[in-house]
């Protein structure tokens, strides 16, 4: 991941492999979502997506990053090197203002 952010100074990817979803109610165990091709995978699949910059200890938050064709809200994860909380934040807000003025 260091050699990664020695050549880029930030990720930018989905927060998940779906768009928003209704909440399930069901135990965790039995719920599932589809991918935009109908495929579909277990919920639990979706901390995969996190996992990155969780398991590598890096700063990450996430934004709202319009809307799919479905109308259902999209987000992405903004990951930095170690150490570069505040640089992550700068960019999110930097993302956030920009998909504004469009």
């Amino acid at each position: 991941m260091i050699t990664f952010f020695q050549r880029y100074d930030i990720l930018i990817c989905p927060c998940a492999p779906t768009v928003a979803f209704p909440h399930d109610h069901r135990p965790i165990n039995w719920r599932t979502l589809s991918t935009s091709t109908g495929d579909r995978f277990s919920y639990l699949r979706m901390l995969e997506w996190s996992a990155l910059a969780t398991t590598c200890g890096l700063p990450a938050t996430a934004i709202p990053a319009g809307l799919a064709a479905s109308g259902l809200p999209v987000g992405v994860q903004i990951i930095g090197p170690p150490g570069s909380d505040t640089f992550v934040i700068a960019v999110a807000e930097a993302i956030e203002k920009a998909l504004q003025a469009a």
